[in-house]
């Protein structure tokens, strides 16, 4: 176990987004290091219904920035070296429900990743970018009546969804993933900050470089430039 040291555990809860309707939204994480490697575990439960998209994106950014650790060497989530994220994300298939479940019964679920709601966002960078997740060769497991391998026959009606995901970042791959999105600003009195953060995290420099405190903090100014203006975008 001495290769396993600064451990450290917190919690986070989301509640300004859907008001009272979030109050138990929240993540847990586990922070530590592994000989000379940074590693968090996290697991969160992000807001239901499937027209509340923006709502889960906004708290995976507060979720992502508003952790601080003790550790001097990474004292943020964005600098692990590893990061592991689980848990009820909530995001939903956007397909008709009817064709949704035909499909399914078809054998064609996996057609309808092109439809998942979090593959989207991480596509148009907008949510866990730079994370990868398995291959998801399985049918959706949300929503089942209880006891039975039957979708939901409750009035809601759910889209059948894969709501529950597992998915992993690896720091070394997190510019050039940065790279491949868009992170250009759509209000013109921010373009002067996120333009400057677009062309922060475009750049591919290897993570072995040694990085100057002064340059660090920089990136870490930049980032949460980037999580103010997506927060702020939601709010308005």
């Amino acid at each position: 176990m001495h290769s396993i040291t600064n451990v450290e555990a917190t919690t986070a809860k989301s509640g300004f987004v859907g008001g009272v309707n979030n109050i138990f939204k929240a993540a847990a994480i586990v922070r530590f290091r592994l000989y000379d490697r940074h590693v968090a575990i996290i697991n969160s439960h992000l807001t239901a219904f499937d027209e509340r998209t923006l709502d889960r994106n906004t708290e995976y950014w507060q979720f992502f920035a508003d952790q601080e650790f003790e550790d001097p060497d990474c004292d943020e989530l964005y600098h692990h070296d590893y990061i592991f994220w689980s848990g009820d994300l909530n995001y939903r298939v956007e397909f008709d429900n009817t064709e949704t479940r035909q499909m399914i019964a078809n054998g064609r679920h996996v057609e309808l990743l092109q439809h998942d709601q979090l593959t989207k966002q991480q596509q148009l960078g907008l949510a866990f970018v730079g994370f990868n997740e398995g291959e998801i060769t399985f049918p959706p497991t949300y929503k089942f009546d209880q006891g039975t391998d039957t979708y939901d026959t409750s009035k809601k009606q759910r889209i059948p969804s894969w709501c529950d995901r597992v998915l992993y970042r690896v720091k070394c791959e997190r510019e050039r993933i940065g790279s491949l999105v868009n992170w250009e600003p759509t209000l013109d009195e921010d373009t002067s900050d996120t333009s400057s953060l677009s062309e922060e995290i475009s750049k591919k420099s290897a993570v072995s470089q040694p990085t100057s405190p002064h340059s660090k903090s920089k990136k870490d100014r930049l980032f949460k430039k980037k999580v103010k203006f997506y927060i702020n975008q939601i709010d308005m």
